[in-house]
């Protein structure tokens, strides 16, 4: 009744009102009337008592509006008005959804129930950002001395990847980036991108690994390899190439300063977006870390909420869902992918935007896009075969270009070029 009655005060209170929509209201007739009032306000006409009557077609509703015009003494009062209009609102939201979540959960409908859970607060709701110049550039620019600092620190103001060109460019994974990793099958990917979280989890930035593809153990083994430094065929027969054993010690304390990590893996096939959003969740509550890491090891065969017509619908989905959640959780979000096969027939095989797989969603939502290419994985007399190209495809904070690597294919291991 106080945000009606403002807005009957005064018809410009109507946009004080933005983040509020008919269904937020709890009585019928304050929905319909709200309603009207939205629809007067499209038409540029005014909005009183006479208007409201002609557009709801009868007088059924003159008692509520005269209720709403008694209790507002203040058309400001809106925006107190609308806040509790909005929490009640989200309560009921709230209390719907638990108890959705809860029949699905009795049913044994998990994946419902998980999704049911995983959209609780995560609405399409947008709350307004607006914000004046004169305010807008005192923030923007502490936000800029913070990265020039950092950079002066010689540190960055993201998530560190370990790779000192790589951190160069992108100045670290930020906060709420949606950074996708392309490359054809074993190119190196997933060596890749769990390195960078390695990286970030010795740095102290907590890691979340949604692992569809390998399993959790022969994440640990290659893990294990970068942190020893020995070759994984090595630690598989626990022995070297010479017949000698392995040195314990250096093993033993690679995996105590594994288990020492703030590193969480989920390796269940076929993971759907709402899934990988609620343990995402789970390990932002556990980590208590404002800034971490989450990978996605790959959105090609991940499964869409809802099943669309065709691949190209499903992957559209996901790739918006993954956008989302690096929004909600404030971590950014590193995602594989797998380039299609056209890359092949060309000459010069290097990744383009054009070769990533199935949708174009990807090249649209991502705010990064790096292609993973070595020349030795198609010609077995390249130059020089341990050297690797991370091909910057797009940034949307800076220039886009060609940082080179050295690969270590024993240790599925990546590291610059330079320090080589």
């Amino acid at each position: 009744m106080t945000v009606l009655g403002a807005i009957l005060l005064d018809n410009e209170r109507i946009d004080d009102a933005a983040t509020l929509t008919p269904a937020d209201f709890y009585r019928p007739n304050h929905r319909e009337i709200f309603a009207a009032m939205q629809a007067l306000s499209a038409k540029n006409e005014p909005i009183d008592p006479v208007t409201l009557a002609t557009e709801l077609g009868g007088h059924e509703h003159d008692e509520p509006i005269r209720q709403a015009m008694s209790v507002v003494p203040f058309a400001n009062r809106i925006h107190w008005g609308a806040k509790e209009v909005l929490k009640a609102s989200e309560a009921r939201a709230l209390i719907t959804a638990a108890q959705d979540a809860m029949e699905k959960a009795y049913e044994r409908d998990m994946d419902a129930a998980m999704g049911i859970v995983s959209k609780i607060g995560m609405g399409d709701r947008t709350a307004t950002r607006l914000v004046r110049a004169d305010q807008l550039a005192p923030r923007g620019l502490r936000a800029l001395e913070a990265e020039q600092a950092a950079y002066k620190a010689g540190h960055v103001s993201g998530v560190p990847t370990g790779l000192w060109d790589v951190d160069s460019l992108l100045a670290g994974l930020k906060p709420q980036d949606y950074a996708i990793l392309a490359a054809r099958p074993s190119m190196g990917k997933t060596s890749l991108a769990l390195e960078i979280a390695l990286n970030a989890a010795k740095a102290g930035f907590p890691g979340f690994i949604a692992s569809l593809e390998m399993s959790a153990e022969k994440l640990f083994t290659r893990a294990l390899s970068l942190l020893s430094d020995i070759p994984i065929s090595h630690l598989r027969r626990d022995q070297d190439d010479h017949g000698q054993p392995l040195d314990a010690d250096k093993v033993t304390e690679a995996s105590t300063a594994f288990m020492d990590l703030p590193l969480y893996i989920e390796d269940s096939g076929a993971q759907r977006p709402a899934y990988i959003r609620s343990i995402a969740r789970q390990v932002r509550r556990k980590s208590k870390a404002e800034m971490g890491l989450i990978v996605v090891d790959h959105l090609n065969i991940a499964v869409a909420d809802a099943k669309g017509q065709n691949r190209n619908h499903d992957l559209t989905e996901i790739s918006a869902a993954m956008k989302a959640l690096a929004k909600d959780i404030g971590w950014p979000v590193l995602a594989l992918c797998q380039l299609s096969r056209k890359c092949e027939e060309r000459t010069d095989k290097r990744p383009m935007l054009s070769d990533l797989r199935e949708s174009g969603a990807l090249e649209q939502d991502a705010d990064i896009v790096m292609g993973l290419y070595r020349e030795a994985y198609y010609n077995d007399h390249a130059e020089n075969p341990h050297k690797a190209e991370l091909i910057v495809l797009k940034n949307r904070d800076g220039e886009c270009r060609t940082i080179p690597l050295h690969w270590d294919g024993r240790k599925t291991k990546f590291s610059d070029w330079s320090s080589i």
